[in-house]
């Protein structure tokens, strides 16, 4: 692709640590069921021509392609019959190039042509690949299941895609030739151009989006129209420039794809500003000028006027057909006034419809539902937070942002606000490339890392407070369309921008240090304090750790099961094992990754020494300069968020692991008392969570140490509104935050109970090893003040409880313990 080729060798010097560190380490794929579904078939069975594009049919400039019985059947251009493709009509390896041989799939259930490409996914998922037109660097008329980059792996639909109402692929390459920035600038399509996938999701509200440079997964995603309010029915692309139709016949065109959204700035040059071009897109040397963000919105097309009989049907179809942008034909399947079957079409731009008749064939559902709703409730984010300026927060300063999606290109607005005086600035955020195939980034636990570009004016800010005034200066003086000044962070929960202050004029200001703010938002005002507190809690709500709690991996306590249950308590004990290895396996991927991370850094930091010796660097044919001058952030930026991630995983997981694994004990016993002909009950022994298990001794949920006047020094807080965390955290007057896991508490607990009762806990106290993890802030009359001052520790320790008191010792030595709790159970208020 035009990002890829150029640049290759050079890229697989970076990433060759992660290709050799990551070997033999590749993630398992979750079983998923395809078919076709034949109300795709709107052309009938063996058409004489495809006239619109579904997930079963389709057409491109190098022929037609139907799906029969599993295969895929192929009509040349001026061919009159239908033929296997490729003799067999199923993807096969090629005999020339025996490294990349895999085993024909049995059917092929979904297909999508466009431009000279032809994709196909089997019945399990997989995807294959066949270009159909000979270029320098393609081969055409022979399949490959490789798919993305820099991995040579296949593309396979998740669980979560398959569920997709519609998908389509658009090729932008040289039967295009060019790309047209938001200024009217050309850009050739590069040495490879590159293909992208979209996927329309169930509910028609997220696009996800992947292609032939990106990691095989569908973590990127497109807002839809109207600020992502609009529901789609279906979706249709054709070089990089995708159609869409709502349940009332409003339609949206847009030409966006990673490389035109403004993703790649390791091989492409992007601003914010409008540049004079005199080079046109047919000249290859466009592709190395300046691309013009941000990239195109979407634009609603005309509606369609109906009368009569006239009716549209939800499918729709985009067709390249010539150079540039603005070549597209599109097409809406449906009845003219008369109630006859085709299509209504017209060029991009074009202000009018025409009907083309063709026999097409409708079932009552395809057609438009002009009583649904086309638009759903906002889905943006807004979130209220604060700011530091060199490690320190400025309590004065209040701040909000506003209008973010998380998409991978993205607009909203933050505003600073002291007393009366406020500002307001627009962002524009564009996601960073990474190699590391991801789930649901924002979503998840895992975070969305940006390129942010500020848009902003000093209107008005004449008459704001003085400090306020100079706030803002140095926070965006020199930020205006400054390209990538910004970084951040974000998921549905917390947003966190890094941005450094202007370089004044060192003789104006002589050796004053440029300033580092940090702006944090959170949904939660409780943790908003501090962002790595924020974080951790957030990953303790990842969907795959609330699963710890479902019903679907329960018994019930004092059901009595006999011989009869032996199959469903063989079956519930099966699924935690299988949610637990889930667990583990999903830990074992991300520390992977992560190691994988820190080897790629280490060969980029090797590259780029080579480049800066031979001055290489100062290259940018092809691209060199281009690529190192922000290959190292991007690098750094996978490091340093999958090491946070890994580390709060590894916390929350491994809570989670402990419960299920006692489960698991307790529910093997009980079968083993079922094979021994003794019927049995749990009898109360094993609980859906771990605040249950502390009931059972009646540990205390609040507690509090008290000095001689009565004043509370500390508090000890059982985590009781996250289900699967096992313990506590202590809050010091000093500002200082100690959380308290528990370890293998269940299974203590259980051991208790079997020799005591809690009566017994006076004379024979309850002791429970733990594990902390302290964060030290300031005092509390300076808890806003210097965030520089906190810092984590990890030490181990034991919680006591006899019945009324509850003490934490932490441990400080091989055989040395330190008393950082001791309090008395009270009532929480």
């Amino acid at each position: 692709m035009g990002r890829k080729l150029p640049l290759k060798i050079l890229s697989l010097v970076i990433l060759f640590p992660m290709l050799f560190f990551s070997c033999g380490k590749k993630k398992s794929l979750e079983d998923v069921s395809l078919e076709s579904d034949p109300r795709q078939n709107v052309n009938g069975l063996f058409p004489e021509h495809v006239s619109i594009r579904t997930m079963t049919q389709s057409y491109c400039l190098y022929g037609e392609f139907i799906l029969s019985g599993g295969r895929i059947y192929y009509k040349a251009p001026g061919d009159e019959e239908w033929s296997l493709f490729l003799k067999t009509g199923l993807p096969h390896s090629s005999k020339i190039n025996p490294f990349k041989r895999f085993s024909a799939p049995e059917k092929i259930v979904e297909i999508c042509a466009d431009g000279d490409s032809l994709y196909a996914f089997d019945d399990e998922g997989f995807l294959y690949v066949c270009y159909l037109n000979q270029t320098e660097l393609l081969t055409p008329f022979e399949w490959k299941k490789q798919f993305g980059f820099p991995s040579d792996d296949t593309l396979h639909q998740t669980p979560e895609a398959a569920k997709k109402r519609a998908w389509s692929m658009g090729a932008r390459r040289s039967e295009v030739l060019w790309y047209e920035d938001i200024y009217g600038n050309q850009h050739h399509f590069g040495t490879m151009g590159l293909e992208t996938v979209y996927f329309l999701s169930e509910d028609g509200k997220r696009i996800r989006f992947t292609d032939s440079g990106l990691p095989q997964d569908f973590s990127r995603s497109i807002e839809t129209p109207l600020h992502g309010t609009f529901i789609s029915e279906n979706i249709s692309a054709s070089a990089s420039t995708l159609f869409v139709i709502g349940s009332q016949g409003r339609m949206f065109t847009r030409l966006i794809d990673f490389d035109t959204m403004g993703c790649d700035p390791m091989f492409f040059q992007y601003t914010y500003d409008k540049l004079p071009q005199t080079m046109t897109g047919s000249d290859y040397l466009s592709n190395y000028s300046p691309w013009a963000l941000p990239a195109e919105d979407w634009m609603e097309q005309p509606k369609i006027p109906l009368s009569g009989e006239a009716r549209l049907t939800r499918f729709i179809s985009i067709a390249q057909n010539g150079l540039g942008n603005e070549a597209r034909v599109l097409r809406v399947a449906g009845l003219d006034s008369e109630g006859n079957t085709g299509f209504y079409y017209k060029q991009l731009k074009d202000k009018s419809w025409l009907f083309a008749p063709v026999n097409l064939f409708f079932s009552d559902d395809d057609f438009l539902d002009y009583k649904k709703s086309e638009t759903t409730g906002m889905q943006e984010i807004v979130l209220k937070g604060y700011i530091t300026k060199n490690g320190s927060v400025m309590p004065e300063i209040e701040c909000e942002i506003n209008g973010l999606g998380l998409h991978s290109t993205d607009d909203c607005t933050v505003t600073l606000r002291k007393g009366n005086d406020s500002y307001t600035c627009r962002l524009y955020l564009v996601e960073k490339w990474t190699y590391i195939k991801r789930g649901d980034p924002g979503y998840d636990g895992s975070t969305r890392n940006y390129f942010i570009t500020a848009e902003c004016g000093f209107e008005g800010l004449q008459d704001a407070d003085e400090d306020f005034a100079f706030l803002i200066k140095d926070l965006f003086a020199q930020k205006n369309h400054a390209l990538f000044a910004i970084s951040g962070e974000a998921t549905k929960d917390y947003v966190q921008l890094e941005i450094t202050g202007s370089d004044w004029n060192e003789f104006l200001k002589p050796l004053t240090p440029i300033n580092s703010y940090m702006m944090f938002f959170s949904s939660n005002p409780q943790t908003s304090i501090q962002p790595a507190v924020s974080k951790y809690f957030y990953t303790l709500s990842l969907p795959i750790l609330k699963q710890s709690v479902s019903d679907s991996l329960m018994l019930e306590n004092e059901k009595i099961y006999a011989e009869d249950d032996k199959e469903y308590v063989e079956r519930i004990i099966e699924e935690n094992r299988l949610y637990l290895k889930k667990l583990k396996d999903e830990r074992k991927n991300y520390k992977e990754i992560k190691d994988s991370a820190e080897m790629s850094r280490w060969g980029y930091t090797t590259l780029e020494l080579i480049t800066r010796v031979t001055f290489l660097n100062h290259l940018n044919f092809p691209k060199i300069k281009q690529m190192t001058s922000v290959g190292g952030d991007l690098l750094e930026t996978n490091v340093q968020s999958l090491s946070s991630i890994v580390d709060y995983l590894d916390w929350s997981y491994k809570s989670v692991e402990g419960l299920v694994k006692h489960r698991i004990k307790r529910y093997s016993h009980l079968l083993d008392s079922i094979e021994d002909g003794e019927p049995s009950s749990l009898n109360g022994t094993v609980q859906p969570s771990y605040p249950d298990y502390y009931n059972l001794v009646n540990l205390p949920f609040h507690a509090v140490e008290k000095d001689a006047d009565g004043q509370i020094l500390k508090r000890l807080e059982m985590i009781d509104f996250i289900p699967y965390f096992p313990g506590y955290y202590i809050q010091n007057a000093d500002g200082r935050m100690i959380l308290v896991m528990l370890k293998d508490s269940p299974s203590v607990i259980d051991e208790y109970l079997s020799e005591y009762t809690t009566e017994d806990l006076a004379e024979n106290p309850l002791s429970i090893k733990a594990q902390f993890m302290s964060i030290s802030f300031p005092s509390e009359k300076s808890l806003f003040e210097d965030l520089n001052d906190i810092r984590y520790e990890y030490s181990d320790g034991i919680l006591e409880w006899n019945g009324t008191d509850a003490t934490v010792w932490m441990k400080t030595a091989v055989f040395e313990k330190e008393m950082i709790f001791h309090g008395t159970e009270e009532e929480k208020k």
